[in-house]
């Protein structure tokens, strides 16, 4: 079963340019971040996704459109992921989840033997 959080994005007008909004991994995954969007996206949205502790997020994904995207890692468990967005019009709800996925195995190293 794949679980899945929503993350508020929250809208331009609100005071905090700041990362909110976050969950923390139930486990060590691979999570997927989806977005959509009832309307044509507008063309200056942006949402980032980071990962770190309040104050100490780092950017790990940029988003301008809607869809799915994989992490580009695995996450631990326990580790925060949260979101800032910018442009975001009144209106039609942009709604950004996360979809906390298996971890994915890295193939590029040979198992030992």
């Amino acid at each position: 079963m794949i679980e899945e959080d929503v993350l508020e994005p929250g809208r331009e007008h609100q005071p905090s340019d700041g990362f909110h909004g976050f969950k923390r991994a139930p486990r060590a995954s691979r999570p997927v971040i989806v977005v959509t969007y009832e309307e044509p996206m507008p063309p200056n949205m942006t949402i980032d996704i980071g990962l770190g502790e309040p104050d100490q997020e780092h950017v790990v994904l940029c988003i301008g459109r809607r869809r799915e995207f994989p992490f580009p890692r695995n996450v631990s468990a326990g580790e925060r992921v949260s979101v800032r967005s910018r442009g975001i019009p009144p209106g039609p709800e942009v709604r950004v989840s996360v979809r906390w996925g298996s971890p994915a195995v890295d193939r590029r190293c040979p198992s030992p033997r």
